[in-house]
C-alpha cells in the first residue's frame, strides 16, 4: 500500500503550529456570521470542557484575527436595540482555517501529564501532598461526569461527530478515575507502612538511583536468545 500521501500529511502537520483558539473562532465565524457574546457562550459551553480554549479570551482573539484580515466585522442593529458587531471568516481566513484543521487531524498526540512530574519527585513533596492532589483530581472528574450527564439530558440526539468526541472524553475520564483510584490506594498503603516502620516524619527515600541493575541487560538478552 502506498503511504506516501499519509507521510506527507503527517510531515506537514508536524511543521504547522496549531493555534487551537484561532482554529475554534475561525471555525465558528465560518459557519455563519456571529457576534462576540454568542461566540463566547459557545466556547464556554462546547469547547472549554475538552480544549484549552477559554471564553475569556474570545474578544481579544477576534480582534487579533480582524487585524490579520482573517475575519471581517460589520455592525448590525441599532435603533431600539444596541448595535452588535458580527464577525465572518474572510477568504484568507478560510484558507488559514483549512490549514489549521488539516494540522489538527494529522498532528500526533503526545500525552503529557504535569501530575507525573510531581509523582516522579514524590520523595520531595511527600505522600500526603500527592494524596491531596489525587483526591482533588478525582473531585474534578466527578464534576466532569456531572457536566456530561447534563449534556446527555439536554441533547439526547447529538450528531455522530459530537457524540464521538463526547464518548472519547467519557472513556478517557473513566480510565483516569480508575488510574487515580488505584494510585491513591498504593500511595496510602505505602504511607501507612512507612509510618508503622518509623513513626514520625515520612521516610520516603531522598535520593533516586536510576541506574539499571548490574547484569539486568545481559539477562534480558539471554532470555531473548533462548526464546
Amino acid at each position: 500500500m502506498d503511504t506516501r500521501g499519509n507521510h506527507a500529511n503527517e510531515g506537514a502537520a508536524r511543521g504547522a503550529a496549531l493555534d487551537v483558539q484561532e482554529l475554534v473562532l475561525l471555525g465558528l465565524c465560518a459557519l455563519r456570521p456571529i457576534h462576540g457574546y454568542e461566540a463566547r457562550r459557545i466556547v464556554e459551553a462546547e469547547f472549554e470542557p475538552f480544549t484549552p480554549v477559554k471564553g475569556g479570551t474570545v474578544y481579544y482573539t477576534l480582534g487579533k484575527l480582524r487585524a490579520q484580515g482573517l475575519v471581517s466585522q460589520r455592525t448590525v442593529g441599532g435603533g431600539s436595540h444596541p448595535p452588535k458587531q458580527l464577525f465572518r471568516t474572510t477568504a484568507r481566513g478560510r484558507r488559514r482555517l483549512k490549514e489549521l484543521l488539516h494540522a489538527s487531524l494529522y498532528q500526533p498526540d503526545r500525552p503529557f501529564f504535569a501530575f507525573d512530574l510531581g509523582l516522579f519527585f514524590i520523595h520531595l513533596v511527600g505522600y500526603e501532598e500527592v494524596l491531596r492532589a489525587i483526591r482533588e483530581r478525582r473531585r474534578r472528574i466527578q464534576g466532569y461526569r456531572a457536566f456530561m450527564a447534563g449534556v446527555d439530558e439536554a441533547y439526547p440526539a447529538l450528531p455522530f461527530n459530537i457524540r464521538a468526541i463526547k464518548e472519547r472524553g467519557r472513556f478517557l475520564v473513566e480510565a483516569a478515575d480508575r488510574y487515580y483510584e488505584d494510585l491513591e490506594r498504593e500511595v496510602l498503603g505505602r504511607s501507612r507502612r512507612d509510618r508503622a516502620r518509623a513513626p514520625g516524619p515520612e521516610t520516603i527515600p531522598t535520593t533516586l538511583d536510576l541506574r539499571p541493575r548490574a547484569g539486568s541487560r545481559r539477562r534480558r538478552v539471554a532470555r531473548t536468545k533462548e526464546e
